[in-house]
């Protein structure tokens, strides 16, 4: 009987301990950020020119998300400015794009996986965290994956003067070292794509996601 009791005490620390990291996580990401308002082209390629030198590009280094790290994130969060936005309304998700994967970018919103990634061009790749929640970061993504609701959704990123909106054609499992699908092809050249990159519930592989650029729009705030 004690270990059934210690065993259902367990299991309620760690489903209420993920709940509340999901909750800080939706908060963190909602929080007011620098460079989220539309600026010049000039000065957005500034921005990210700026940004790109001060980010991080190794996925290896990057760590699961905790409290400590949310934490950390919403301390910091002015001393990264934002590339864009991405956010889908078939998903119900939004979040800033940041520049890089390092751990503090990938607590705020998404993150750049290339340097000179330009959104609407070519394969522009992004990478997020997967809470399992349904809710936050790219966890709807997931979520809509393991359901077999993927593909079709729309997904959209904005630089804040144009919005790229992307359909999702198809998706899959992968192992972490699968990276390369975030390169630029000879295809991708005449049809840009969105790359989508987030972890399955194990944390050990990847889920991949692949949308083509389907129609472009101006901007409105």
């Amino acid at each position: 009987m004690a270990v059934v009791i210690v065993a259902a005490v367990a299991i309620f620390f760690v489903l209420g301990h993920e709940k509340i990291e999901s909750q800080v996580a939706q908060r963190v990401t909602a929080l007011p950020k620098k460079n989220v308002n539309p600026v010049s082209p000039q000065k957005h390629a500034q921005v990210v020119q700026q940004a790109n030198k001060q980010a991080s590009w190794d996925m290896a280094a990057v760590k699961p998300i905790s409290l400590t790290t949310l934490a950390d994130a919403a301390l910091h969060r002015n001393d990264y400015s934002a590339l864009g936005e991405l956010y889908s309304t078939d998903l119900g998700m939004k979040m800033n794009i940041y520049a890089g994967v390092g751990n503090t970018v990938l607590n705020l919103g998404a993150g750049t996986l290339k340097q000179n990634d330009v959104m609407g061009q070519e394969n522009y790749a992004l990478a997020g965290h997967n809470m399992d929640d349904g809710r936050t970061f790219f966890s709807p993504v997931y979520t809509a994956a393991v359901r077999k609701k993927l593909k079709g959704k729309v997904i959209a990123v904005t630089d804040w003067h144009q919005v790229y909106h992307y359909r999702v054609i198809a998706h899959r499992f992968v192992p972490a070292r699968s990276l390369y699908m975030a390169d630029n092809t000879l295809n991708t050249q005449k049809q840009p794509i969105l790359t989508l990159f987030t972890c399955d519930w194990t944390g050990r592989g990847r889920l991949y996601v692949q949308a083509t650029l389907a129609w472009t729009t101006a901007y409105r705030a």
